[in-house]
C-alpha cells in the first residue's frame, strides 16, 4: 500500500471506509461453548477414570460409558493421567439435542483442585 494512501485513509477514516462504518461502543462475552452456563441448582458428583484430556475437556469413563466434563483451559492437563481416578462435582446442562457438564471441584489422588465458586463463576 502507497504511504500517502495510507495516511489518506487514517486521517479520515469513515470517508474512506464508507458512510455506513460508525464506531459504537460495546461489551462483549465471549463464550465458546454452552458448556460455560453452570446452574448450582443441578450439582451432582461423577466419579470414574480418565480417559484423556485436551483443551479444557476431560473424557471420563463412566460405568454407563464416557462423558465429557468441562474443566476450563487453565486447568493443567497434565495433571490427569490415563486412567486417574476422579471424583467430579459438577452441573448439568441439557439443550434438545446434548447435555453437557461443567466442572466445579475435581477430586483425585487425595487432592482438590476447585475451578469455580459455590455459584459457579470461575476462580
Amino acid at each position: 500500500m502507497h504511504p500517502a494512501l495510507l495516511l489518506v485513509l487514517l486521517a479520515y477514516p469513515t470517508q474512506a471506509a464508507g458512510p455506513s462504518c460508525i464506531a459504537v461502543p460495546c461489551s462483549v462475552r465471549i463464550r465458546s461453548f454452552k458448556t460455560a452456563d453452570y446452574d448450582p441448582a443441578s450439582e451432582f458428583t461423577l466419579s470414574g477414570t480418565v480417559v484423556d484430556c485436551q483443551n479444557g475437556v476431560l473424557r471420563l469413563r463412566l460405568s454407563v460409558g464416557v462423558v465429557r466434563v468441562q474443566l476450563g483451559t487453565a486447568f493443567p492437563r497434565d495433571l490427569m493421567a490415563k486412567g486417574l481416578a476422579v471424583e467430579i462435582l459438577a452441573s448439568r446442562g441439557q439443550d434438545e439435542q446434548r447435555q453437557w457438564f461443567v466442572a466445579r471441584e475435581v477430586r483425585f489422588a487425595g487432592k482438590v483442585m476447585t475451578l469455580r465458586t459455590a455459584q459457579g463463576l470461575p476462580i
